[in-house]
């Protein structure tokens, strides 16, 4: 019979939690510092920032939220993150301080950042605010959030996902929770979509240019939402998916200067 009182369990749990709360920084730590050191040897090309999309666009599998995924493309997923929780505090401060360290650079300018966030905002929280008055509003302040946090980077040019609705032909997920109907969450994302390209066209002229990632039709079948071509899970791409977006991306390279 365990003699263990439930102060002590509490005790053990805690501690545990900091353990991997700090096992997990010096991970981050330790990528980071990689991260850098390939920057000064002019072998990074594309970084991607943000949610689930900013693991599995680049990668086929979730790994440590700081990595090295192939070919010069890191991915740095910062987790459940919400477009509007980015436009309401900003990029978090330690990926702010990587790209300060990133810009001093020689090859900077040439460097891909692509940020994806809204993806969670429109599967779970914007279909039951679609009638409030100013919902929205948060969508031109996120871009304005990037576009200064793209400052930072010292890049000529980031890239921005457009989010596309979310899929109810798979099986619920628990991970993966749906709020409102799949016509109100095709609705929050065509909104959401018109408002970033609404807010980019007034962005100012100059350095870094914000360009907008945006295939919406080629990734949704005729109901509007997520097509079983392009995603394994209704939420994320597949590689026919990943295919169509890495073309969006080597376009908007070409066409804009690169």
């Amino acid at each position: 019979m365990s003699t263990t009182g439930p102060a002590e369990r509490l005790r053990f749990h805690e501690l545990r939690r900091i353990l991997r709360l700090r096992r997990a920084q010096l991970t981050f730590t330790l990528a980071a510092v990689r991260l850098l050191w390939c920057a000064r040897q002019g072998q990074v090309k594309e970084i991607w920032v943000g949610d689930s999309h900013a693991a599995l666009v680049p990668a086929t599998t979730v790994g440590a939220p700081l990595r090295h995924v192939g070919d010069g493309h890191w991915s740095c997923h910062l987790g459940p993150r919400l477009m509007f929780s980015i436009a309401r505090d900003g990029l978090p401060s330690s990926l702010v301080r990587i790209s300060r360290l990133i810009a001093r650079t020689r090859n900077a300018g040439a460097i891909r950042w692509i940020y994806t966030f809204g993806e969670i905002d429109t599967r779970c929280h914007l279909a039951p605010r679609l009638e409030r008055p100013g919902a929205f509003d948060f969508v031109a302040t996120y871009l304005d959030r990037i576009h200064d946090g793209a400052r930072q980077t010292g890049a000529d040019r980031v890239l921005v996902l457009v989010p596309f609705p979310a899929s109810d032909r798979y099986p619920d997920q628990t991970g993966f929770p749906k709020v409102g109907t799949p016509a109100e969450r095709i609705r929050a994302c065509a909104i959401v979509r018109e408002e970033l390209h609404r807010a980019a066209s007034t962005l100012p002229a100059g350095r870094p240019r914000v360009l907008l990632l945006d295939r919406t039709e080629d990734l949704v079948d005729d109901t509007g939402a997520a097509s079983e071509w392009a995603t394994s899970d209704g939420v994320h791409t597949n590689d026919n998916g990943r295919a169509v977006l890495r073309e969006e991306i080597n376009r908007l390279l070409a066409t804009s200067g690169s």
